[in-house]
């Protein structure tokens, strides 16, 4: 029986860690994303180098960086599923779940008269990684200042993403003369929480959680593992009937026994 109880137990926390994906986070411990709030490099290292082989691009100012670690000068962040580092000088801890925290289908293409390298890093002499075709539509990720390619076009590289049945998944840089139309990012005006003590549960918890029907679903499940638990640790016990010829025999065989010789028949 207990064993049973156990296993209905497991199968009930089992459930409720598939039926919410809960990013729940306490505002009295950790920021949970930080905020650009100036010009602000991602780095593939906790160190400020100016070395191209450091940085990835500039992040989008008044949107988001995922906070995933908390260091002495850095925060680790991911951005755009872009893992890196920022400076917190640079940036605004936030104790809160913004709606959108990156630039959403920010796309741009290639001019329709020439194709465009993509490489390791924003230079010429960086390593090749493939190349996109004109007029091709690709996914842009931040900017930042390269070398010069071409003489009199600038130093400005774009850091990308394409996707193509020959080439598989690109991802690097391309000199943004070689582009066009990209999309607009406006201002991110939201509002957040910045103190960890002004949080609230709608800041901190999942927005799933707070649906109604989630809520009693959430509500029945603890009953469950509750009532499944104190059972799984209460002692297990069986009313037994008593046995009556074994209660008989014991109390016969109480009774003094009696010698038949000390009696004249």
């Amino acid at each position: 029986m207990k064993f049973f109880a156990f296993l209905l137990c497991v199968t009930s926390i089992f459930s409720f860690c598939f039926c919410f994906n809960v990013e729940s986070v306490f505002a009295s411990t950790s920021p949970i994303y930080c905020r650009i709030t100036s010009e602000t490099m991602l780095y593939k290292t906790a160190s400020a180098s100016n070395d191209l082989e450091n940085q990835y691009f500039n992040l989008e100012q008044t949107y988001f960086a995922k906070i995933e670690e908390v260091l002495a000068d850095f925060y680790k962040v991911s951005y755009l599923n872009v893992v890196g580092y920022v400076l917190k000088e640079n940036v605004t801890a936030v104790y809160s779940l913004p709606e959108t925290p990156y630039p959403e289908n920010i796309t741009l293409n290639i001019n329709a008269s020439v194709s465009a390298v993509v490489r390791k890093t924003p230079s010429n002499d960086g390593d090749y990684v493939g190349l996109v075709p004109c007029d091709e539509t690709i996914s842009y990720f931040g900017s930042i200042e390269g070398t010069e390619a071409i003489s009199g076009l600038g130093n400005c590289w774009y850091y990308i993403t394409y996707s193509s049945y020959e080439q598989g998944v690109l991802v690097g840089y391309v000199y943004a003369p070689l582009t066009e139309n990209l999309t607009e990012i406006v201002t991110n005006t939201e509002e957040v929480v910045t103190t960890p003590t002004s949080a609230d549960v709608s800041d901190i918890v999942s927005p799933e959680l707070l649906n109604s029907s989630n809520l009693l679903i959430i509500v029945s499940l603890s009953l469950i593992g509750g009532f499944l638990v104190l059972l799984l640790f209460l002692p297990f016990r069986k009313n037994k009937k008593p046995n009556l010829n074994r209660q008989k025999q014991l109390s016969y065989d109480n009774h003094p026994k009696i010698d038949n010789e000390n009696f004249d028949f």
